[in-house]
């Protein structure tokens, strides 16, 4: 799993935040279907809103897709979940640097 610091979970939240939940976890939480679903749009974005099913542990659920997932929990505020994996032929975002607490440069759309 990847692991990220604090001013790049930040970064990562804040470009998620216009974003729209692009999965949505159902009762039965994290199952191998919605793992499956996951991963397709992991593989397409490097960045993902996950809506987490009312009624169950908001946290274990994130905690756990991450992990079913091999990408890391940027946040999670409510029942949104956002997850942050590279893309595998390179990563499409540019994170901040581990000590670097100024904003990477915006990303364009190429």
């Amino acid at each position: 799993m990847i692991e990220l610091t604090g001013a790049q979970r930040r970064w990562l939240r804040s470009r998620a935040q216009t974003m729209k939940p692009t999965v949505r976890l159902g009762a039965e939480g994290v199952t191998e279907t919605a793992r499956a679903e996951v991963l397709a749009a992991l593989d397409r974005t490097e960045l993902l809103k996950v809506r987490l099913a009312p009624g169950r542990d908001r946290k274990t659920d994130a905690a756990r897709l991450a992990e079913a997932t091999d990408a890391a929990l940027a946040g999670l505020v409510g029942r949104v979940a956002v997850l942050y994996r590279p893309l595998p032929a390179g990563p499409l975002l540019q994170l901040p640097s581990a000590g670097d607490d100024a904003p990477a440069p915006p990303v364009t759309d190429a």
